[in-house]
């Protein structure tokens, strides 16, 4: 059984009514943005990301939308979801890898939202 998979819908995330209510409050009053750092035995991760409520949120909605643009699923393997594991989930998995690598990210989004304010020079 194939699955037809849009490579790439039309629009984006940030389009989602609630995501562009959340960027304009993101713009208005920016969250905190901070730098995160991760040591392991051999290795250390760095990253920066915002903080909050309204960052988390968005970051919810950019995942709801990609999956249901591809029509994917995250459950795990269990008697409801009878597709987990099997050629047709593999294939919606990379349609989500490949979707979410085309649009932006939840911090991507928010310095987009800040450097659109009127009053950015």
């Amino acid at each position: 059984m194939a699955i037809a998979v849009s490579p790439r819908p039309a629009g984006s995330w940030t389009g989602d009514r609630e995501a562009v209510r959340l960027l304009a409050s993101c713009a208005a009053h920016p969250p905190e943005h901070r730098r995160h750092v991760a040591s392991y035995a051999m290795t250390r991760d760095e990253w920066t990301g915002f903080e909050g409520d309204r960052a988390a949120r968005l970051e919810t909605i950019r995942e709801e939308w990609i999956a249901n643009a591809v029509g994917f699923s995250w459950e795990g393997p269990r008697p409801g979801n009878p597709i987990w594991g099997t050629p047709q989930w593999e294939a919606m998995r990379a349609a989500w890898f490949a979707l979410s690598d085309l649009q932006p990210s939840v911090e991507q989004a928010i310095f987009d939202a800040l450097s659109n304010r009127k009053d950015a020079a």
